[in-house]
């Protein structure tokens, strides 16, 4: 069991720690960022967790931020006298607590407007622009098909994809096979095969890679005519993708297909 010692703080090079290589917390870059701004404008003043042989227990995040920001030493307690079950399961119960707690919406909008009337940058809050725009219980809700759509933001990097490993077809394949040989009408054939375009799986991010990386200006303007990469939200709904919905990132824009 653990101990019942007064916790000590103390300063290690963020290089010697060592993450939890089955941490199931992820952090994107956007995450890194927004926590690399906290610490720049408040300071690292959340210690991170370690056991005695520098592996993190707590404090993933604040860690990559913090080599982000180049700082080189950052606050640490050891936590000692765990089990290495203990340990681990302590890993998921510091990532899920915080998530089981509601905010109370009424006091949470009267917090942000006295802030915001403070000229306290609000982003450091750790909301995002549509949250910042959180309405009362007793208020409606935003229509989601509008221009507020939050559409998830993507960083391409310098890998440069083949078109063939932006899209699978397997299924489409195995559908059309099965309408080209059989019995029915070629009108009716004609339709299917238009229809069984439905079942591509597009990989986003492969996309964005390609975009970025490989194609030329006019294929990366057809690209953004098509949606597969949103430049300009206004320009997607002008060419058709009027409903692009809040919840696009499960199909496909954060996650690769």
């Amino acid at each position: 069991m653990p101990t019942t010692n007064k916790l000590q703080v103390v300063y290690k090079d963020t290089d010697e720690l060592i993450p939890y290589a089955r941490n199931p917390k992820k952090h994107s870059a956007e995450n890194i960022s927004q926590i690399a701004g906290s610490i720049k404008s408040f300071g690292f003043n959340a210690p991170v967790l370690i056991d005695s042989a520098n592996g993190i227990i707590a404090g993933h995040g604040r860690v990559l931020a913090a080599k982000k920001l180049g700082i080189k030493q950052v606050p640490c307690v050891e936590l000692d006298g765990m089990t290495e079950p203990e340990k681990r399961a302590y890993i998921l119960a510091d990532n899920k607590l915080a998530e089981l707690s509601g905010w109370d919406t009424e006091a949470l909008n009267l917090e942000l407007e006295d802030l915001k009337g403070l000229n306290m940058d609000l982003s450091l809050s750790g909301f995002s622009p549509d949250e910042l725009n959180i309405p009362l219980d007793n208020e409606p809700k935003v229509n989601p098909y509008s221009t507020d759509t939050k559409i998830p933001h993507f960083e391409p990097g310098d890998e440069r994809p083949a078109l063939s490993e932006c899209v699978n077809t397997s299924r489409a394949d195995s559908l059309l096979a099965e309408i080209k040989n059989s019995g029915i009408s070629q009108d009716e054939k004609d339709f299917l095969i238009k229809a069984a375009s439905r079942l591509y799986e597009f990989s986003y991010k492969r996309i964005a890679q390609y975009y970025t990386n490989v194609a030329s200006p006019e294929t990366q303007k057809l690209f953004e005519k098509l949606a597969l990469v949103i430049i300009d939200f206004n320009d997607a709904i002008a060419n058709g993708f009027s409903k692009l919905k809040q919840d696009l990132a499960a199909d496909g824009y954060e996650e690769d297909s």
